[in-house]
């Protein structure tokens, strides 16, 4: 469990937090998963077709891959997101430094994750459409949660959404 300082001391929402753990565990009732436990469904990624997986959901997928690329570098982070277990691996190894940054990219990834994981949903279920708000309202929540925290609240600029 070389995940949990990740999620147990993560300033995101409990429903992200408890989501992000799901994920880390590889639980995420995902369409390929759904399909070995001899659900009928399509398997489908329903942003782009291809077979969707958990690793493909998250990163592989060039609709989340484009989130994860605008949050990352929204925090500070100048890199492309790879695959699920690549950036699991570097989340574990960067969330275990010190400072500010860490905590903002903990909490952006439980947020994140939980945002694709619910647009998936909306999609699924609910007909949604795909909007381009999604990216905004991730930093939104990433903004409001760390604004409730001294340590962080110095970082971030709620007005026009910025990190320093």
């Amino acid at each position: 469990m070389n995940w949990r300082k990740v999620v147990f001391s993560n300033y995101a929402r409990p429903r992200a937090v408890f989501i992000l753990w799901l994920a880390f565990r590889g639980r995420l009732q995902t369409k390929d998963r759904l399909i070995r436990y001899g659900i009928n469904v399509d398997p489908k990624c329903v942003f782009c077709s291809a077979e969707e997986t958990m690793e493909h959901l998250m990163f592989e997928c060039s609709v989340t891959n484009g989130i994860w690329k605008n949050i990352l570098t929204w925090i500070g982070y100048n890199r492309g997101p790879e695959n699920w277990m690549i950036e699991r691996v570097w989340i574990i190894t960067e969330t275990k430094k010190k400072g500010w940054r860490r905590d903002i990219l903990k909490t952006a990834a439980a947020e994140t994750v939980y945002a694709v994981w619910r647009l998936r949903n909306d999609v699924v279920f609910n007909q949604h459409t795909l909007d381009d708000t999604v990216t905004n309202r991730i930093k939104e929540i990433i903004a409001m949660r760390c604004i409730g925290y001294r340590k962080l609240a110095t970082h971030i600029s709620i007005e026009n959404l910025c990190i320093d």
